[in-house]
């Protein structure tokens, strides 16, 4: 499968419905955006979705989010495709970031934005840096109320690898979505830009 058809895969609600436990918006007397107007990610390819071991104290949602954060629910997940060997722990870990796809949520899980790497992006390597701006910047942007990553990689035995990981917002005010440090698989938080 080509980078391209990775890239431009159709999102549905159904896909999104296996992907959390729960897709209702938070109730509150006031909904603010705990979106960052930009996020900024380094990618750690030591990082997994799996923390069952490393006490994650949001649980095993396969995201390590700091307590107090503006995340109301989240999962991850690593997946390989066309595999040659056995799988191993090991083949499930990237030396190679070959494209993505980053995309913003509004509260009704409407696509709101799409940011995407594909035949033109130059490779990433670990320590590498992805961004994204929220379209909450722009004038009359819509409130975010989750974020999608679709993170395309090979691994040592060049097998493509997909990272995919999906956060529901609280949508609290006064609450940071992440802090500096969490990750979400490959990806750990490293800075964000508020109003």
């Amino acid at each position: 499968m080509t980078i391209m058809n990775h890239i431009w895969k159709c999102i549905s609600i159904a896909t999104l419905a296996s992907l959390l436990p729960s897709l209702t918006t938070a109730q509150s007397d006031r909904i603010c955006s705990c979106a960052p107007l930009a996020y900024q990610w380094k990618l750690d390819f030591s990082q997994t979705c799996d923390y069952s071991t490393t006490g994650n104290p949001n649980g095993n949602i396969g995201t390590n989010i700091g307590p107090d954060k503006g995340v109301k629910s989240a999962t991850c997940t690593v997946l390989i495709e066309n595999q040659l060997v056995e799988m191993t722990e090991e083949s499930l870990v990237p030396v190679l970031i070959t494209g993505y796809q980053l995309i913003e949520l509004g509260q009704s899980l409407e696509r709101i934005k799409v940011e995407a790497g594909g035949d033109d992006f130059i490779p990433l390597v670990d320590g590498g840096v992805l961004t994204f701006e929220s379209t909450f910047k722009e004038e009359g942007g819509e409130i975010p109320g989750a974020f999608i990553a679709f993170v395309f990689a090979q691994n040592a035995n060049g097998e493509e690898i997909e990272l995919q990981w999906f956060t529901r917002y609280s949508n609290l005010c006064e609450t940071d979505l992440f802090g500096n440090g969490d990750s979400m698989g490959w990806m750990v938080f490293v800075s964000s830009v508020r109003v």
